[in-house]
């Protein structure tokens, strides 16, 4: 891939949007001059090909150190699924409860072993798997908490 498309890969791993369509419907992405920019003002370093490099490593990696995202968005009629990491041999039940904002409560439970695989990877000398935990029905607009 190309210096620029690896620093729209960085700006996604970070949170920026890809590009928005206009009001006539015309799709605009961020110049990569914006991108470095906001960026670095993420503290990110993107000084050089090479430190872009680096912070895609860094945040790819520390995405599958944690169970859970800190943050995943789901769009109005997207199915309710989550990406779940857990070492590569662990086959057990998981069991999970979803709050709303209104404090209403959903819980659930699946095997990992059932759950659809995403991707996998070896961090720090393990193999790590990512699967797509299903949250069963539609889930409301607003802010949840997952556990």
């Amino acid at each position: 891939m190309n210096a620029p498309g690896r620093l729209a890969h960085l700006g996604g791993l970070a949170g920026i949007a890809q590009g928005y369509h206009d009001i006539r419907g015309r799709w605009h992405e961020p110049s990569g001059h914006t991108l470095r920019a906001l960026l670095g003002a993420m503290g990110l370093d993107v000084s050089s090909d090479a430190a872009v490099e680096a912070a895609i490593a860094a945040r790819e990696s520390t995405a599958w150190r944690r169970p859970l995202p800190a943050v995943h968005v789901l769009r109005a009629g997207e199915a309710p699924r989550v990406p779940l990491v857990v070492p590569g041999a662990l086959d057990g039940p998981v069991e999970w409860t979803l709050t709303g904002e209104d404090g209403v409560e959903r819980a659930g439970h699946a095997r990992l072993a059932e759950l659809a695989g995403i991707d996998a990877r070896e961090v720090d000398g393990r193999v790590l798997r990512r699967l797509a935990l299903d949250l069963g029905g539609p889930v409301g607009s607003g802010y949840h908490r997952l556990e």
